[in-house]
């Protein structure tokens, strides 16, 4: 047989050769011919299309441009600026802080003062880069450097008078609203500032209760995943019930660009934040901060008061001691209207909660936000209760083979 090279052949002759297919006739043959030049023409358009337009993401990014350096915004609808959709950062351009966490006992005693009085509060907003696990970095934006921010701690009818200063090193600007502060934007606006200045405001507090203080700066729900949240707490004028432990805890959630374990440093996903898919659940700013060297330690038949907040910025809390039973549960942290025996309290986004109860048997008690998968993301804690144990309370026994089984009746 006859080799034929390619170029040989003319276009005229595919098509005449492809047509013989359909049949031999002339009809059958122009009705063919149609067909196949009305295909050949849809190839070519399809070809023509798909070269000249490009991907999804990176149209969306091209209509996103902005000065090199500076982060881009996805397009939303809420009263301030869109999610930030951030270009690469250079860790190497901010400080490193070895531990993002806030040790849960790190915060002001209780006041022993039953007048009012002026407070002066100062804090600094800060970028910083730590690690959620080890050997996974995460650019965290905090108040004073920790998460969640310093526990504050005044009276009711106080004047308190706050300074927020934005570190130089800031690729933001930073604010801070306080839920606890009876004025619009809860100080937001007073207080909004750019990187390297200083702003200051004044506010009455006039009402009791455990507030929760976070950046509100736009886009806040950007500003507050990664990490800018705090409590503040507005003693009643009568003081809180006596406690022998206080402790500080804040659940918070992670939106990173890595999935859920995934080494080496971790970009801030702002579509995953607006889809409300953290791949962190976390109490103090990381994965067990509150664990090991960090747990809760108290004695049998001390009285335990949590205060616990919920800086979000997507889940609710389902706040549950695995073992115990709340004595007090402040809910939504309303002072005057306390609940007794509880076994799991809400605390909703943006809020927060008290819960009191005493400790009777000596032992490991897991903290949890009773959706338990969120477990498996971060969000537990541990309390170390030491002491004498209670065996009429809480003990193991042989079965008996006389024991009535419940289970079979």
């Amino acid at each position: 047989m006859k080799k034929v090279k390619i170029t040989e052949i003319k276009p005229t002759e595919v098509i005449d050769r492809c047509l013989t297919l359909f049949g031999d006739s002339p009809e059958d043959r122009r009705k063919a011919k149609y067909t196949l030049i009305g295909g050949i023409s849809l190839i070519v358009l399809a070809l023509f299309w798909l070269a000249s337009s490009k991907p999804e993401q990176e149209t969306m990014a091209e209509g996103m441009k902005m000065a090199p350096g500076m982060p881009m915004h996805m397009r939303t609808f809420g009263p301030g600026d869109g999610y930030h959709v951030h270009k690469k950062i250079d860790p190497t351009q901010f400080k490193h802080v070895k531990d993002i966490s806030k040790k849960s006992t790190d915060l002001p005693p209780p006041l022993q003062r039953n007048v009012p009085k002026t407070v002066t509060i100062n804090l600094k907003a800060t970028e910083v880069i730590s690690d959620i696990v080890p050997m996974t970095g995460f650019h965290y934006w905090t108040f004073n450097n920790t998460v969640p921010g310093p526990f504050l701690r005044v009276r009711v009818g106080d004047t308190v008078k706050l300074t927020l200063e934005n570190d130089k090193t800031s690729s933001h600007d930073h604010s801070i609203d306080l839920h606890a502060v009876s004025g619009p934007g809860g100080g937001a606006g007073l207080t909004e500032v750019e990187p390297g200045k200083k702003k200051s405001f004044r506010f009455k507090a006039l009402i009791p209760g455990l507030f929760v203080y976070h950046c509100a700066t736009p886009n806040a729900p950007t500003h507050i995943a990664n990490g800018m949240y705090g409590l503040i707490l507005v003693e009643p004028e009568a003081g809180l019930p006596q406690a022998d432990k206080e402790f500080y805890i804040m659940q918070g959630e992670l939106y990173t660009k890595g999935m859920l374990g995934q080494m080496g440093f971790q970009a801030f996903d702002g579509q995953k934040m607006i889809e409300e898919r953290p791949e962190y659940v976390v109490f103090n700013g990381r994965p067990w901060s509150v664990v090991e060297e960090g747990a809760i330690k108290a004695q049998v038949g001390d009285r335990i008061r949590l205060f616990v907040g919920n800086g979000g910025v997507s889940k609710v809390s389902s706040f549950h001691v695995i073992g115990e039973i709340f004595d007090r549960v402040y809910p939504e942290a309303a002072i005057s209207r306390p609940l007794e025996d509880v076994q799991t309290t809400l605390i909703p986004v943006g809020g927060a909660t008290m819960t009191e109860f005493k400790v009777d048997v000596p032992g490991d008690y897991v903290l949890v936000d009773h959706a338990l998968t969120r477990i498996d993301r971060g969000a537990w804690a541990i309390l170390t209760v030491s002491g004498k144990e209670q065996p009429d309370i809480f003990s193991a026994i042989e079965p008996e083979s006389r024991d009535i089984d419940l289970a079979k009746q």
